[in-house]
């Protein structure tokens, strides 16, 4: 794949009307049936772009005086509707918004999680079956300790907590900073990606399984998980680590990981094979599969997209790199990811806001296009780029 390949077309986006510019995207989310692009963006609005007309119909401020972390449309018996917008600010709170875009829209339903996370939530069916319970697991706090943070999951069907890890049994590994659920039998299977580097397993809130780095002195954080279901048994799972710094060792970015189980009380987590799928070390800020499982997305911290052809049994090939346009080539630093999160972006000067180079979100879509958000420092502020290739493989 030539880096010199350009997006297919690319979607400006604007604030409410009378507002103007709106920040740049960071996460994004698909409504199927009415074929509705959301994207969250780091001043708290939320945009909406009709993906057939290539044309925005709405934008509201979702998150006042906080990023949007985390978006999905799914489908939320708890408040009474088909599919519903579920969004994620800084601040931790959750909003559960109507698809209709009406005007002004008001929250259907809010659950506060805590006071700030970085890490936004994941919602998963639990089985295969298309009309069972969703879960959704997100950063909690203690409700006798503000200090102590756990992992919380609820049900679509009440919003009901149906089981919690403990903090002392992930104290030891820093913050979570990326979670995943795992479609299976039905049982409440995540995976969690922490600070010192390891992913870890939960079944039902029991830690089962643990893969930790290879080497002793990586100790870079996991910075973003996404789960495949191959079959009833063996599940491949996408592992980003952020990126390495000036003088370290120069380790991998990038794992892929092999959850198998056979039968519902052994379970198998590894690396699908010794060697990584890639030598690459830019970090990764965001990973998308296309829903045949053939084909892996990795947004990075320099801007480019960096694309794997994938196998059932988990071998994966580098496929080369897309380039956002207006991404400096070797730019992206830690510090410019880094100082785009503070809570309150009112804070930051406009050049700490836009130095960022990560492409924060990247979506596949049931029609296999790739989209992808644009990185804030290339020039394009509310921005989502899309992308065609492969979409015939």
């Amino acid at each position: 794949m030539s880096p010199l390949i350009l997006p297919a077309f690319s979607l400006p986006l604007v604030g409410p009307k009378g507002t103007g510019s709106i920040k740049s995207c960071v996460c994004i989310a698909y409504a199927e049936q009415s074929e509705v692009l959301f994207a969250g963006h780091a001043d708290g609005h939320i945009s909406a772009c009709n993906f057939v007309w290539k044309r925005q119909c709405a934008a509201w401020l979702a998150h006042p005086q906080s990023q949007v972390i985390g978006l999905s449309v799914a489908p939320w018996k708890a408040v009474t509707r088909e599919a519903c917008l579920i969004s994620q600010g800084r601040d931790g709170k959750i909003r559960f918004w109507d698809t209709d875009l009406t005007p002004s829209p008001k929250p259907l339903l809010e659950v506060v999680c805590c006071q700030y996370t970085l890490c936004p939530f994941n919602i998963w069916q639990p089985s295969s079956n298309l009309h069972t319970d969703r879960y959704l697991v997100y950063v909690g706090v203690d409700e006798e300790d503000a200090s102590t943070v756990n992992l919380e999951a609820i049900r679509s069907l009440d919003s009901l907590t149906i089981c919690s890890v403990d903090a002392s049994q992930i104290s030891r590994l820093g913050m979570c900073m990326a979670l995943s659920g795992v479609t299976c039998d039905g049982t409440c299977y995540f995976l969690g990606g922490f600070e010192a580097g390891c992913v870890v397993l939960f079944v039902e809130g029991r830690q089962v399984a643990r893969v930790s780095p290879l080497s002793p002195s990586d100790i870079r954080p996991i910075t973003c998980l996404a789960a495949f279901t191959v079959n009833a048994s063996i599940t491949l799972i996408a592992v980003g680590k952020s990126a390495v710094a000036d003088g370290d060792e120069q380790l991998p970015d990038f794992e892929l990981l092999k959850l198998t189980s056979e039968d519902p009380s052994n379970f198998l987590l590894e690396r699908c094979t010794k060697k990584p799928p890639s030598n690459e070390f830019n970090g990764i800020s965001s990973l998308t599969w296309r829903n045949d499982g053939r084909l892996l997305a990795a947004g990075q911290w320099n801007g480019d997209i960096r694309c794997f052809a994938v196998t059932p049994k988990g071998r994966a090939r580098c496929l080369g790199n897309l380039r956002s346009p207006g991404a400096v080539v070797g730019g992206g630093t830690l510090l410019g990811d880094w100082s785009s999160i503070l809570t309150d972006p009112s804070k930051l000067t406009p050049g700490e806001r836009d130095q960022s180079l990560s492409v924060r979100g990247a979506l596949f879509l049931p029609s296999k296009w790739l989209i992808t958000t644009a990185p804030a420092s290339a020039g394009g502020l509310g921005t989502l780029n899309v992308w065609d290739v492969y979409r015939d493989s």
